[in-house]
């Protein structure tokens, strides 16, 4: 609120105390609240940045080891055969070969809709993504469509997120719901 925020949007369930509603009230902010705050992250981050990916040819690797590898592989292929092209990896970030911080193997959905706004920007047309189960679960690449997939392997990881392996490997065929 103090930087200007007109509209907060929160998760249905969270109870706010008494001077938090006074501030937003005194403050005109309008407070939506919704089921699925990530979900509806991702979706206002895409539209914001004029729906970057609609204007991209976008790979998605997933697998529980081997990602990083494979994206490398790909990027390196795909700039070696003159395309202009961008990764999201666990590393780092590049632009052809401009580097940028990674902040998480898969991006919040509001760094990724602005890193692919940038790449339509400096005339990319392909990027490679590493896409990790989590990302998936946690709707960081809804409305991102692939136009290929890899999915390296699977193998036990990621219990302490997942409650156990069979909804781990369905958290990870999630990506192919993002195959055009």
């Amino acid at each position: 609120i103090a930087k200007g925020a007109t509209t907060i949007i929160i998760d249905e369930e969270v109870q706010l105390n008494a001077q938090v509603l006074r501030l937003i009230e005194e403050h005109r902010v309008e407070l939506v609240r919704v089921a699925d705050p990530r979900l509806v992250l991702a979706q206002f981050s895409a539209q914001s940045a004029g729906y970057p990916a609609e204007k991209l040819k976008i790979y998605g690797i997933t697998g529980t080891k081997g990602k990083t590898t494979t994206s490398f592989l790909l990027f390196h292929l795909l700039k070696l055969a003159g395309y202009k092209t961008a990764l999201l990896s666990t590393v780092n970030n590049y632009i052809d070969d401009e580097k940028f911080t990674a902040p998480l193997t898969t991006a919040q959905p509001d760094y990724l809709h602005q890193f692919l706004k940038l790449c339509v920007e400096r005339g990319v047309t392909h990027v490679v993504m590493e896409i990790a189960a989590q990302a998936l679960s946690l709707h960081r690449v809804h409305g991102i469509q692939l136009d290929g997939v890899i999915f390296t392997n699977f193998s036990l990881e990621h219990l302490e997120f997942y409650s156990d392996m069979e909804a781990y490997f369905a958290a990870k065929c999630k990506i192919f719901d993002h195959a055009k």
